[in-house]
């Protein structure tokens, strides 16, 4: 039995940061560029043939493969504890355009135009509002008519979700929440959110997760004590929601059968891994976590279990 963290007082840490499985440097890296060739082409768009959905789509899965493919080079000495949060916004591209894959190709071209134009809107009178009260010399883009803007595509999308019965006509859009709760991704959604808005938001915890040392006399600050954490963090969930995203839109972007393939195998090798990086670790709450051998031997009696299922239902 492990001795329970103190967490009523902030902690130093006399045990190393975590040690998580790293996946093989060349394989992903290997796998994704000869992907690459591909996923160019596809980021070849043409509006008038295609549609805003579509562009959507092809921008989003662009971009969670670039971030996949740059998250497999970080090095020891980055911090990439500034990078972490980019995860959150593949996650949420993916729930989003799943959600809207249910409607009319009309309808889903409709809701990411006016999408867009409602972000454009609130993006420019929040612009003004600071240029005008910090910088007022400063010449900046505007709408004559923005409050007009507005309440045209709110009025347009919430005809949608009405029409449709796929949320209220009181909303625009449900949240990325409920989206992920109606397409059955709520554990990733909560999993990511939880995870990256600690990066980006106040957190006391996360500011005493990364003071460490030996002793309460010798312990320092810095997001560089857990860079080997989030390197991986980076590292795993990227090729996570990458893989993810080429399952879910595979039809859509008419990906490969030989594409798949090299999917399936970035897969199983994430898949391989022994641990994969936790929202708490053992080694922050100063517990020794369980050894490789430990892991293994649950692994493999999970895995018989689930194969004796398999034969049952035979």
């Amino acid at each position: 039995m492990f001795r329970m963290a103190d967490t009523s007082e902030p902690n130093v840490h006399p045990t190393d940061p975590p040690e998580l499985d790293d996946p093989d440097d060349d394989q992903p890296r290997s796998l994704l560029t000869t992907l690459q060739p591909q996923v160019t082409a596809l980021a070849l768009f043409r509006i008038g043939r295609e549609g805003a959905y579509k562009g959507a789509l092809k921008a989003a899965f662009v971009k969670a493969f670039e971030f996949a493919l740059f998250a497999q080079a970080l090095e020891d000495n980055e911090a990439s504890f500034f990078t972490a949060s980019a995860l959150r916004g593949i996650c949420e591209d993916l729930i989003v355009l799943k959600f809207l894959r249910q409607l009319s190709k009309k309808d889903r071209d409709e809701m990411v135009l006016s999408r867009m134009m409602q972000l454009v809107s609130v993006a420019v009178t929040r612009q003004t509002a600071f240029f005008g009260h910090r910088r007022p010399f400063q010449s900046v883009f505007s709408f004559k008519n923005s409050e007009d803007l507005g309440t045209d595509t709110r009025e347009r999308m919430k005809a949608i979700g009405k029409r449709t019965g796929l949320w209220s006509d009181k909303l625009t859009l449900p949240s990325v929440e409920q989206m992920a709760k109606t397409i059955e991704m709520e554990d990733i959604y909560q999993f990511f959110y939880s995870i990256t808005s600690e990066v980006v938001h106040f957190n006391p915890r996360l500011a005493f997760r990364n003071l460490w040392g030996p002793n309460q006399q010798s312990s320092i600050y810095s997001v560089m004590n857990f860079t080997g954490y989030y390197r991986e963090f980076c590292r795993v969930y990227s090729l996570f929601l990458f893989v993810r995203f080429c399952r879910e839109c595979r039809r859509d972007l008419k990906l490969s059968r030989s594409f798949m393939a090299s999917v399936s195998d970035i897969h199983a090798g994430i898949d391989a891994l022994l641990r994969w990086p936790e929202a708490v670790t053992f080694e922050e709450m100063n517990l020794r976590g369980p050894s490789d051998i430990e892991r293994k031997l649950v692994r493999v009696m999970l895995d018989s279990e689930k194969r004796q299922r398999r034969r049952n239902t035979d």
